[in-house]
């Protein structure tokens, strides 16, 4: 991916300094980690598998100390509702960016927030988020770098319920 930006712009609002055309003052984000476990366990019996309720953790994004941080760093404080925030992964082909992967995440709250610096590094945060309800959201595109389609799904953690489009 070229470009990794974070948007929180709905219940409550967080600039960061992006200074992409569509993605003016959204967060720059240097990596994220995210990742989901569904247990299963075998029957002693031999009478085949059975399933838990899927284990969605945390999402959490890597990012420069930035105009967001104080504004993070207070909602996480305060346990306040984002609202709805997006993490687009943004590919460039030719001038074309494309939001190739798009996580919306809703309901979402700072769950954690930690800072590491030292010597002449730029210090670098990793802020995670909890979240309610998420939608993946993938788009394609042709060889020549036009949108093609897209595959999109979601998954409700409150309901365990989930659907794809």
């Amino acid at each position: 991916m070229d470009y990794i930006v974070l948007n929180i712009a709905d219940k409550y609002s967080i600039k960061g300094e992006c200074t992409l055309d569509k993605h003016a003052d959204q967060i720059n984000v240097l990596g994220f980690s995210t990742g989901l476990a569904m247990p299963l366990h075998m029957d002693s019996s031999g009478g085949g598998r059975s399933t838990g309720r899927v284990q969605i953790q945390d999402f959490s994004v890597t990012k420069y100390l930035d105009q967001a941080s104080p504004k993070l760093n207070l909602a996480c404080c305060l346990a306040t509702e984002l609202g709805k925030i997006e993490i687009y992964l943004i590919r460039t082909s030719g001038d074309k960016p494309i939001e190739a992967m798009t996580y919306t995440l809703e309901n979402a709250m700072v769950s954690s927030i930690s800072l590491n610096a030292g010597g002449n590094e730029m210090p670098v945060e990793s802020v995670t988020f909890n979240f309610t309800k998420v939608t993946w959201s993938y788009q394609f595109e042709t060889k020549e770098g036009d949108q093609k389609g897209k595959v999109e799904t979601e998954y409700d953690l409150e309901k365990a319920t989930g659907q794809g489009k």
